[in-house]
């Protein structure tokens, strides 16, 4: 499914980072985490198209997607996000794509840190 969203007039970095990114984003979510990882997304996407100010929740929501992203959370070989990866080919080109949105993620996340002074990042670099 295509998940274009309509970014708010007052749109951080980080709501035309997920706009932009949006399908690349679920794909990658569901790949590791399943119907967990789209359910996600989905949440982020909705959240993003109501509004131009982001909520503890979605803040939180984006955090927990970079963490998905970025694997934490595999060092439980008994863990179904662990069971996915492994799945995984190493050199697979769904890898590379996996690492260039989590970086894009990460980027638009310190984007928003730097406009936010509020905001705690609180992200593995």
């Amino acid at each position: 499914m295509n998940m274009m969203m309509n970014v708010p007039t007052s749109a951080t970095p980080l709501h035309a980072f997920c706009a932009n990114q949006a399908d690349a984003l679920r794909n990658a979510a569901t790949l590791l985490a399943g119907p967990r990882g789209d359910r996600l997304v989905e949440d982020i996407a909705e959240a993003l198209a109501r509004s131009g100010t982001l909520s503890r929740r979605t803040l939180r929501n984006l955090l927990a997607l970079h963490r998905l992203l970025t694997l934490q959370g595999t060092e439980d070989p008994t863990s179904d996000q662990a069971a996915r990866f492994a799945m995984v080919e190493p050199d697979d080109p769904v890898v590379a794509e996996i690492c260039l949105v989590s970086d894009g993620l990460l980027d638009a996340l310190r984007a928003y840190a730097d406009l936010e002074p509020d905001f705690e990042l609180d992200v593995a670099a």
